[in-house]
């Protein structure tokens, strides 16, 4: 008799493009220790257009259908490939963006993802930004999407200054531009804006060494904290160097950079 003929590998998903090396195994797609769990990707991708609407100009209240780099090249690798413990393989996310891309949308979008999709109990996700005007900008955006959906109408208050989940004990909330007063923050998820106009990274590593023990089993999957970070352009001149070095920094918060 002869042998069984191994079943063919599914089509290749487009958020792999980036991922040359990444094998069928089987079961899932596998790149050396990390695996992509497409189910997680899937629900990540859905949760836009299914929980969230664009609020301003000719689409406003239109679902929030994410443009094909936004969903391959970003949300689904972000939150689709996990290490063997189940944790995320990237721990930081840097997009350099053109001007009038929806950056600011999609992060607001990625924020509230965090706080609700996570699950996780007493989540702290902050906006970020050269100062807290700027970091309202993202905030605000999320408060808008927030109000103008079922779901996230009936889990969330949006409280001005705050907007919290009480099922979870989580929140969202912007920082200003310094780390002064900053103590006791517990970082789950980070969104930063226009880093090209950041005069230090002093306020990022502040807020991102806060997460030291954001370890949380969720429903058998255990997340750590994601940082998103926005910037307008790769060939700013001002850009900050700590931030492309830590674009290609490598060790346990490996990063996943598109642009």
């Amino acid at each position: 008799m002869s042998a069984k003929r191994k079943a063919a590998p599914p089509p290749r998903p487009a958020a792999l493009k980036a991922f040359p090396n990444a094998v069928w195994n089987g079961e899932f797609w596998r790149d050396g220790e990390f695996w992509f769990d497409e189910r997680t990707a899937d629900k990540a991708a859905a949760f836009f257009p299914n929980h969230l609407v664009f609020t301003e100009g000719e689409w406003a209240g239109r679902p929030f259908v994410l443009e094909d780099w936004e969903e391959h090249d970003i949300v689904r690798p972000v939150f689709g490939w996990k290490r063997a413990d189940g944790t995320r393989r990237f721990r930081r996310c840097f997009v350099w963006i053109a001007r009038k891309n929806g950056k600011t949308e999609l992060a607001a979008g990625i924020a509230l993802l965090i706080l609700v999709g996570d699950a996780e109990m007493g989540g702290q996700v902050f906006s970020i930004a050269s100062d807290e005007s700027q970091a309202k900008i993202v905030f605000t955006k999320a408060s808008n999407m927030a109000v103008r959906t079922p779901v996230l109408a009936q889990k969330l208050e949006c409280l001005g200054k705050v907007i919290y989940c009480p099922e979870l004990n989580g929140s969202f909330r912007p920082l200003s531009g310094k780390p002064k007063g900053k103590h006791g923050l517990n970082m789950s998820g980070l969104v930063g804006d226009e880093i090209h106009e950041w005069p230090t990274g002093d306020l990022y590593t502040f807020v991102h060494d806060s997460a030291a023990a954001r370890r949380s089993a969720i429903s058998s999957l255990a997340v750590l904290p994601l940082r998103v970070s926005i910037m307008r352009s790769l060939f700013t001149r001002s850009i900050s160097t700590w931030a492309l070095k830590s674009c290609s920094e490598p060790g346990p918060y490996s990063s996943i950079c598109t642009g």
